[in-house]
């Protein structure tokens, strides 16, 4: 299919530039420790390699009101809201998402997912939604520009990152923890990484619709469990994924050149 098309265009790509690219530099920083395993396979020395997280900004993304988010945004007041910001292409894993829809919705009819983003995928989505009849339960925002992210963010409920292959760090899943919500993501790159189950997040299989409406149900059905999680995403986030941090650990590899 196209998107598999796509993925080995990318990977020819990656090993006749990348290569080069990777043998030319003087230092290589990946965003994940499975992100620096995959540029050592193509190459890179792996003396010149290190990882530094990516960062988020703490101040702009943080926990707000969430009665006043949704009415900025128009979102119901009264239903559980689980927020998804994807690029609307099926290697990003919303064809799992949708998949487990129905699954949640027969004991949790009022659900209410919201996925921000745009791509070529948008109409394949409408479609499918149209036939599991799941209308009412899911809100493709569209494109949506970064002043509005935090809102989305805070008028959520929950946040899930259902990739279906390899991810470097999502800097959404990082936005998301910052806003102190509980997030659902898969085993996927180097989400494992920060991600400790049932600790500041909740870790399931990639393209498993059944087992992610299974994790979200125990979520929804213990919400003291959710906040816990939330309360510890935004505290981890705060002591290891600030900008902050981020450029203090690039200026010790900078000072290495001066």
């Amino acid at each position: 299919d196209y998107q598999s098309w796509l993925n080995i265009v990318e990977h020819l790509n990656d090993l006749a530039i990348g290569k080069s690219v990777l043998k030319c530099a003087n230092r290589i920083i990946t965003v994940s420790k499975e992100t620096m395993k995959y540029v050592l396979k193509l190459g890179a020395d792996k003396t010149k390699t290190s990882v530094i997280y990516n960062g988020v900004d703490t101040d702009y993304f943080h926990p707000v009101n969430k009665e006043e988010s949704r009415k900025k945004l128009g979102l119901p007041k009264n239903r559980k809201i689980i927020l998804s910001v994807r690029r609307l292409v099926y290697k990003n894993g919303l064809d799992t998402l949708i998949e487990s829809v129905p699954l949640l919705t027969r004991d949790h009819p009022d659900l209410l997912f919201v996925v921000a983003g745009k791509g070529p995928s948008r109409k394949l989505i409408e479609d499918r939604i149209k036939e599991l009849g799941i209308d009412a339960n899911i809100k493709l925002t569209g494109f949506v520009p970064d002043r509005l992210l935090p809102l989305y963010y805070d008028a959520a409920d929950y946040f899930i990152l259902p990739s279906a292959s390899g991810e470097g760090l999502p800097l959404v899943l990082l936005e998301a923890m910052a806003c102190g919500l509980p997030v659902i993501a898969t085993t996927v790159g180097g989400t494992p990484e920060i991600i400790k189950h049932m600790k500041n997040g909740v870790l399931v299989p990639p393209r498993n619709p059944e087992a992610m409406a299974e994790t979200m149900a125990k979520l929804l059905s213990e919400e003291r469990l959710g906040a816990t999680i939330g309360e510890e995403a935004r505290r981890i986030v705060e002591d290891r994924f600030t900008w902050e941090e981020n450029l203090r650990q690039l200026q010790e590899i900078y000072k290495k050149f001066i």
